[in-house]
């Protein structure tokens, strides 16, 4: 019994390899920023498998590339609530995981809200309308008047950050360690704390997938979730890795970002 055990598991093992032998070539495109996150997570999934990059930076460009066969992307959440906004759905069959990434607030001149409240702060974020609403909000909860300085992605933010172009920034906290690498730096508002309430859910999905290519795809991104690089990389942010257990309930997260992100 035990023999045939080890067989069996070997048999296994050389079907999976033989799968992923087989795995045609990806074609990933990315609708985000050249520095964001976005660029990041796709980079390390594609180090485990042939492919062509797309560097699109925005959703309406990458787009155009979805045209093709066995395309791997990136679908912000945000992106469903702009009705000029190419509509790409996200399913129970091309959901790989979702990006669930928390905020944080970052200031070289303030140690709080309640040293900003009644003036006017200068805020480096995402240009998207749908954050410049959260802060016009955030602002009114907490008697500041925000004025939005808007950059392209989280990376574009961070480096504007550290290059001293803006002095308080609101950002996902995979960006923490670089910003406060500056000792004058003070992170002290955390979505994950409950100070402010902005998160994000974004999905990496396939499109025109051939057989098996999405739960593939699934796997190398639950492998690239155990590494160190990941790790290293991505503080601050959960990997959700669709299985048929949990991609119902997934999509159902995903969902209600985009309710949250629409006007």
């Amino acid at each position: 019994m035990k023999h045939k055990t080890i067989v069996a598991t070997i048999a296994a093992s050389m079907i999976a390899t033989l799968a992923f032998a087989t795995t045609p070539v990806i074609n990933i495109v990315n609708g985000g920023s050249e520095t964001g996150t976005f660029r990041q997570i796709l980079n390390q999934m594609s180090e485990n498998f042939d492919n062509t990059f797309t560097q699109a930076n925005n959703p309406v460009v990458a787009a155009q590339s979805f045209t093709k066969e066995n395309v791997l992307t990136v679908w912000s959440s945000e992106w469903p609530g702009n009705p000029d906004l190419p509509r790409i759905d996200v399913t129970g069959d091309n959901l790989v995981a979702l990006m669930v990434y928390e905020t944080l607030v970052c200031s070289r001149e303030y140690n709080s809200f309640e040293e900003m409240a009644g003036k006017t702060v200068k805020l480096a974020t995402w240009g998207s309308s749908t954050t410049a609403r959260y802060v016009e909000g955030l602002g009114k909860e907490k008697g500041i008047n925000f004025v939005v300085v808007p950059f392209d992605g989280s990376g574009a933010i961070t480096k504007g950050y550290v290059g001293q172009d803006a002095d308080t920034v609101l950002n996902i906290t995979t960006r923490q360690p670089a910003m406060e690498e500056d000792p004058t730096t003070n992170c002290f508002a955390f979505s994950a704390d409950g100070d402010i309430s902005l998160a994000f859910i974004d999905a990496i999905i396939t499109l025109d997938a051939a057989d098996g290519v999405t739960d593939q795809m699934r796997e190398v991104a639950a492998t690239m979730k155990t590494t160190q690089a990941f790790q290293d990389s991505f503080k601050g942010l959960s990997l959700k890795i669709a299985t048929d257990d949990t991609v119902d309930k997934l999509i159902s997260d995903y969902n209600t970002a985009v309710v949250n992100f629409t006007p």
